[in-house]
């Protein structure tokens, strides 16, 4: 009698912002990558962008975010409800991960932390978000923070293939840098950071000089062609409901024992040797 087939584990809520810094010239904008400890129980030794699972807590922030409902973002998402918690998820893990922190001081001007004392007091708010010391919730409302999920733009939706034993849901969005903001890592999950462009990203992963796993390659493959940040935020805000579906792709054995993922059942296929190119 065989043995019956187990079920793939459910895939978990997560969020993950791409930000772009526009050039002071022509060339390509940037974008913010980091490096993930090898340590790490997830994406080990891979450069990604700032994101991570979606938090019960996240949705504490609703009556915080500007210019957003939870209707409108769960419209979005093409879901019924807590669509809101993903773009929260997205600054929180943002400002953990990155420094960056997509909010609004009361004034309804974007965060401004150049000085030393701002600069002090949030990255010390920050160490203890990290720490687990205090709640991303406590943090906007002491410092009676506006989240900025208006500038946020949702891009694409990947969930991982049920041959994995973890899994994730993951919506991807957009986000321009604030200019009076630095990025930096986080020195414990994340072990060093960069700005990069997206054809320069896909051509050190060609090298074999960054190392990334589909959805961040196939985002930057989709990113590669924009002029700035304003340009890809006004594409996907354009999109109409339901426009972005879920990438749910199947790994599997070409007939040469080479791995191969297919992002949909009729989708492109990868060959994850060279996993920087794609054919149809």
């Amino acid at each position: 009698m065989s043995e019956p087939q187990q079920r793939p584990p459910e895939p978990r809520p997560a969020a993950t912002v791409i930000v772009m810094r526009d050039a002071p010239d022509s060339s390509p904008p940037d974008i913010f990558m980091v490096e993930r400890t090898a340590q790490a129980s997830a994406f080990g030794g891979l450069f990604v962008f700032p994101g991570g699972k979606v938090d019960p807590g996240d949705i504490e922030l609703e009556e915080r975010c500007n210019g957003l409902t939870d209707a409108e973002a769960s419209a979005r998402l093409g879901i019924p409800s807590g669509g809101l918690a993903y773009w929260i998820a997205c600054i929180r893990e943002c400002f953990e991960e990155a420094g960056l922190l997509l909010g609004l001081d009361s004034s309804g001007a974007m965060l401004n932390l150049e000085g030393d004392e701002a600069q002090q007091r949030f990255g010390a708010l920050r160490a203890k978000l990290n720490a687990g010391e205090i709640s991303f919730a406590e943090i906007c409302r002491s410092e009676d923070i506006t989240l900025a999920t208006d500038r946020l733009a949702y891009c694409s939706h990947w969930i991982t293939p049920e041959q994995e034993r973890r899994r994730f849901d993951t919506r991807f969005f957009i986000a321009a840098a604030p200019a009076t903001q630095r990025a930096v890592h986080d020195g414990g999950e994340t072990v060093s950071s960069r700005w990069i462009d997206a054809a320069s990203a896909l051509a050190a992963l060609a090298e074999q000089r960054m190392n990334m796993i589909p959805p961040t390659f196939m985002n930057l493959r989709t990113l590669v062609d924009f002029a700035d940040s304003e340009a890809a935020l006004g594409h996907f805000r354009s999109l109409p409901e339901g426009a972005i579906p879920p990438i749910t792709p199947s790994i599997f054995k070409d007939e040469d024992g080479s791995l191969k993922l297919r992002l949909s059942p009729e989708g492109p296929v990868l060959d994850l040797s060279q996993a920087s190119k794609v054919r149809r």
